[in-house]
């Protein structure tokens, strides 16, 4: 997809492209093949991706952003997440007490994916995989890189 869709937007978009980046625009070709190059695009892709989360609401799946709880690192606790449709509000509930000045850790994945997450799918969904998760199979990744 990016060879496809970037090279053709060089040309098309080269002043869109170089907005705020050259002056005058637009930038000369090269320095628009660096700024937008692969390892840029997957570097931004996955950042943004590991805070494109989702939770069901209103008995839908959508994605949602909630202040703080990005900044937090992942980790098992007891702790169990959810959207209370009836508040019209997030909710992190402990399941059994937290020690005090313990770090707060936010769990992920939901209860029935920590056993099952595969790297690829945990790599595309939060932009990193913990040490213990084990390799997609093929059908489980339903990643396509081209």
């Amino acid at each position: 997809a990016y060879a496809q869709l970037f090279p053709r937007s060089f040309e098309r978009f080269a002043i869109q492209l170089s907005e705020g980046v050259c002056s005058p625009a637009p930038c000369p070709r090269r320095k628009l093949e660096a700024l937008y190059s692969i390892s840029g695009f997957v570097n931004k892709y996955t950042v943004i991706k590991a805070r494109n989360w989702h939770v069901l609401m209103y008995g839908l799946p959508r994605a949602f952003c909630v202040p703080f709880v990005d900044m937090l690192n992942s980790g098992d606790m007891p702790v169990v997440t959810y959207f209370d449709d009836r508040k019209r509000a997030f909710v992190a509930k402990a399941t059994s007490p937290i020690p005090q000045g313990k770090e707060l850790l936010w769990p992920y994945h939901g209860p029935s994916e920590k056993s099952s997450i595969c790297r690829e799918r945990e790599i595309n969904t939060y932009g990193w995989a913990s040490e213990k998760s084990r390799p997609c199979t093929e059908k489980e990744a339903g990643l396509q890189f081209s």
